[in-house]
């Protein structure tokens, strides 16, 4: 059994009887603190408190509604996970130091909360993807606060007057004390409506200032370690015989990436029927030498040379001139991606590339890197505004939970890992020779929807894409990605815009 507190002006049986009524637990305890002002929102809950008859003790405003048997659930929730203490249903990764949770909403924010303000219909505010298991969090939302009165160390701090900042004041009080050996976190294995969409007032600002001058020393907080997530199933080879991928890899100069590359990915993956072509593009007679040694280890492997660098040129020239006559499908590859050795990110993407003739692309979820689970790539997001017309970024980056869950049409994968299939891919015309530095690969992908085809992005295949570690600092970078941008991609796209016009968000 659960204890429940809640707080109100005055006495309200109907909320109650609904909070009753949602439980599949019909003995639950119900603390009902009727409160006109008389105590702060911390004083209220610590009253509440002291009646528990529970370990597990529920926090809740009084204008929401939690779906059937949430109850079971969230005991479920600390039964399963007894490394935590405190569960919520909204929280961030991160407390900045304006004492703001949400100042970097998009990129640090977590949960999935229905919204319904009078009778106009609910809304949902899913400020991260929904996960099967706990999310760990710094703080959480005070609309639904559950916490294991064994496991906490302090409960509602009483500095904090009204009713604001009695959230983060004990969520903050327990994460920063170094004698709290367990964690914060959110779930998604019930529902909840709020009838508010929550606001600030001067309490909530005179309570702001005083949680910075309490925490100021320790502002911001922010979670340390940002898992990366994905099905952990082992993907499963389909009977069909594996069809013979060509791996193609622009190289210059950095041989220790180019090597952590190409040994991830032999330490990755159960596929077997593939080549790799690293296509160098004028590094050093030494460099060169140190290749020829490295892939001695695999004569799958083969180095060609060239005397310069232009990521369409190369990679059609190899398709056209150096590749297995046999080849079916082409990975175009950065020579700075890191495999994970548990995913087998390739046999993940050859198995949903093969599902459908009319898939032209398939791209993984990419991350900057393992230590700080931040991500890169999520797939190709397009989009307009009024001010700046048409624009295109990566889904979900710099997010760390936001990622589509579900294998999910794009309007683009990335050409820093981009599996295609080899007929589909000369249809089109192949890479547009013209880009000097970037976007030939959003063209592509951008072609391929013209011509019938589907990209889709797959979240279960995950590499760490070590972003331009070779071509960083090339001259000119910024204006030769702006010349193509405007001088290639955007005519592209205006001349196209009906075919593509259903990918392209609107904000």
């Amino acid at each position: 059994m659960i204890s429940i507190i809640y707080s109100t002006r005055n006495s309200n049986p109907e909320f109650k009887k609904q909070l009753l009524d949602s439980c599949f637990n019909k003995n639950n305890q119900i603390i009902e603190v009727v409160n006109n002002g008389i105590y702060s929102l911390s004083e209220a809950y610590n009253i509440g408190v002291k009646q528990t008859t529970n370990d597990i003790i529920v926090c809740c405003h009084d204008d929401i509604i939690l779906s059937k048997n949430w109850d079971t659930k969230l005991l479920k929730d600390f039964k399963d996970n007894p490394d935590y203490a405190i569960i919520g249903k909204a929280g961030s990764l991160k407390m900045d130091t304006s004492g703001i949770y949400w100042s970097d909403m998009s990129e640090t924010m977590i949960g999935v909360v229905w919204h319904q303000l009078d009778d106009k219909p609910k809304y949902l505010s899913s400020y991260s993807s929904k996960f099967e298991h706990l999310i760990e969090v710094v703080t959480i939302d005070g609309v639904f606060m559950a916490f294991d009165k064994t496991k906490v160390i302090h409960l509602f701090d009483e500095y904090f007057d009204g009713f604001h900042f009695y959230d983060h004041g004990m969520t903050i009080k327990n994460y920063v004390d170094p004698n709290f050996k367990y964690k914060i976190g959110i779930t998604f294995s019930f529902d909840l409506i709020h009838k508010s969409a929550g606001a600030t007032n001067d309490e909530f600002e005179r309570n702001r200032l005083k949680f910075i001058i309490k925490y100021n020393d320790v502002l911001p907080i922010e979670l340390p370690e940002k898992k990366i997530y994905w099905n952990h199933k082992n993907p499963v080879i389909p009977v069909k015989k594996q069809e013979l991928i060509s791996i193609i890899i622009p190289h210059i100069h950095n041989n220790p990436i180019l090597f952590t590359c190409i040994s991830s990915f032999l330490k990755s993956t159960t596929y077997t029927n593939f080549e790799i072509i690293i296509a160098d593009t004028g590094s050093s007679a030494e460099v060169i030498n140190e290749i020829k040694e490295f892939i001695k280890v695999d004569d799958r492997i083969k180095l060609i040379s060239y005397d310069y660098y232009n990521f369409a040129r190369i990679n059609n020239d190899v398709v056209l001139n150096h590749i297995n006559k046999d080849s079916k499908f082409f990975l175009f590859l950065n020579n700075d991606v890191e495999f994970l050795e548990d995913n087998d990110a390739i046999s993940r993407m050859y198995e949903t590339i093969i599902s459908k003739n009319n898939i032209f692309s398939v791209g993984p979820r990419m991350y900057f890197s393992k230590e700080s689970g931040v991500i890169q790539f999520g797939g190709m997001f397009a989009y307009t505004t009024k001010d700046s017309g048409f624009q295109i970024t990566h889904h979900a980056i710099n997010t760390s939970y936001s990622y589509y869950k579900n294998n999910t049409e794009v309007i683009g994968n990335t050409g820093a890992c981009l599996l295609v299939r080899r007929n589909s891919f000369e249809r089109i015309g192949m890479f547009n020779e013209k880009y000097t530095e970037c976007f030939e690969d959003c063209e592509a992908n951008f072609k391929s929807i013209c011509a019938g085809y589907k990209n889709l992005f797959i979240p279960d295949a995950v590499i760490i894409h070590h972003e331009s570690m070779t071509r960083n600092n090339s001259d000119n970078k910024l204006e030769k990605l702006q010349n193509d941008y405007k001088n290639n991609l955007l005519p592209f796209v205006q001349a196209n815009f009906e075919k593509l016009k259903g990918y392209i968000h609107q904000v």
